[in-house]
């Protein structure tokens, strides 16, 4: 099945479901800025399609990029909504011998009209939204990735301060790890500067500055309302 196939199928399935089509990928914003992607990636590796999902928060510092076809970043296989790790079943028999059974786009399809459906079309706040991608954390790596920025806005707009420090934590120390390794200054440098605005937040995480929260949070809403303007409201 080539790619125009397993659009048409994507296309099909969202047809309903107030999804506005850009290039190959689809997106949708529902609720409070919980910002929705699908789009089917190919997997040269093994030469076929996977079904992937992206959950992001309007409330966080998004680039424009991630709001067109080829700059998405769905980070999710739709197989993590039923428990599986990507769309490859992987057998291993007595001898230690490999069998791949690739899952098919039409059945891909399937999993996102039963079960990935269902979840997508609850998520309405952004405490569900960063629950929801921490569940698929765990079904696609078997733990929740703390350094991750894109939890840092839904961990604050629903008040969750702790695991929002939690966040910046765990990415101070990456980059702390990063620059022990780097033998080259410019690498250093990068991260210096972005560690300084890592630490300011943090700052405003453990005063409580809910003024300083809330500004941040409502203009990277407003910056990426705008780069969703081809996206029709629900």
């Amino acid at each position: 099945m080539g790619k125009r196939e397993v659009r048409k199928l994507l296309e099909a399935a969202t047809e309903s479901r107030g999804f506005s089509k850009r290039g190959d990928a689809f997106f949708r914003i529902l609720g409070d800025g919980v910002l929705q992607v699908l789009k089917f990636e190919h997997e040269p590796c093994f030469t076929h399609y996977s079904l992937n999902v992206g959950l992001f928060s309007m409330y966080s510092e998004l680039r424009e990029s991630w709001f067109t076809s080829s700059g998405c970043i769905p980070r999710y296989c739709v197989m993590n909504f039923v428990g599986k790790q990507n769309a490859i079943n992987v057998k291993i028999d007595e001898k230690n011998i490999y069998t791949f059974n690739v899952i098919s786009p039409e059945a891909q399809i399937q999993t996102l009209e039963e079960s990935a459906f269902p979840v997508l079309d609850s998520i309405r706040d952004q405490a569900q939204l960063v629950r929801q991608i921490a569940q698929l954390d765990i079904a696609s790596g078997e733990t929740v990735r703390w350094n991750d920025m894109e939890k840092f806005a839904p961990y604050l707009k629903s008040g969750d301060l702790v695991s929002a420090g939690k966040v910046l934590r765990a990415i101070l120390r990456q980059h702390q790890s990063a620059c022990s390794h780097s033998a080259l200054p410019e690498v250093v440098d990068s991260i210096c500067e972005e560690d300084r605005t890592l630490i300011q937040k943090l700052e405003w995480v453990e005063r409580e500055d809910w003024k300083a929260i809330n500004a941040y949070l409502e203009r990277n809403k407003e910056r990426n309302n705008w780069f969703a303007r081809h996206i029709r409201p629900r």
